[in-house]
């Protein structure tokens, strides 16, 4: 076999396997934007609903479910709000996050009142090309655990599920304190002076 073969065969594998990125499990982060659920729409939203400031919305994940906030949520056990007086949760599916531009980062307190452990995180491009999942920290006692990730891909949905129905299949997740970091883009002052930049040192090189 000659290496151009090889090359080729390489390539399709290449072709043929997904690109995951590499998201990693942090600690706390300095977050652009924060989201208590306090201003939320009370009861049972089948819509979706502006969050973090207005620069995401959340909704379930299935496009027909329930999101849910509430300041109490009774199942098999009982969780209550981790901070103030509300947080969001979902029933038999799971939620997902859409932003209005790339994210970095992404963290929140995490538990669930089914009493069956974990849950499933996975972050999409803004084309729906899902790009890599991790596993969520949850306990089985209706305590609340903080998760938080980072990425170095451009991410603009995320997807929570819990495993009640199976691993990272279903809802009963709550969901309170959420934080968020957006890449760095420079400000539109800052984009233009190296615009100027790169005309002067085009000059100075034809010169």
């Amino acid at each position: 076999m000659n290496c151009k073969m090889i090359a080729a065969g390489a390539f399709a594998v290449m072709m043929v396997s997904p690109v995951m990125a590499d998201v990693t499990p942090i600690g706390s982060f300095e977050s652009d934007a924060q989201e208590s659920f306090e201003s939320f729409p009370r009861g049972f939203v089948r819509d979706a609903v502006r969050v973090f400031d207005g620069q995401a919305q959340v909704m379930s994940n299935t496009g027909s479910g329930w999101i849910h906030a509430t300041t109490v949520w009774g199942f098999r056990s009982t969780v209550r709000a981790a901070e103030g007086s509300y947080m969001l949760g979902s029933s038999f599916n799971g939620l997902a996050f859409e932003f209005d531009q790339d994210v970095t980062a992404f963290g929140a307190m995490f538990a669930t009142n089914s009493n069956v452990a974990g849950g499933k995180i996975r972050f999409f491009d803004a084309d729906g090309v899902l790009l890599d999942s991790a596993a969520i920290q949850i306990t089985d006692d209706s305590q609340w655990t903080y998760n938080a990730w980072g990425t170095d891909e451009a991410v603009r949905r995320i997807e929570i599920t819990g495993n009640f129905y199976g691993e990272g299949v279903g809802g009963f997740v709550m969901m309170d304190d959420a934080s968020v970091a957006f890449a760095s883009v420079p400000a539109p002052g800052v984009l233009a002076s190296l615009g100027l930049m790169g005309v002067a040192s085009g000059r100075r090189r034809k010169a």
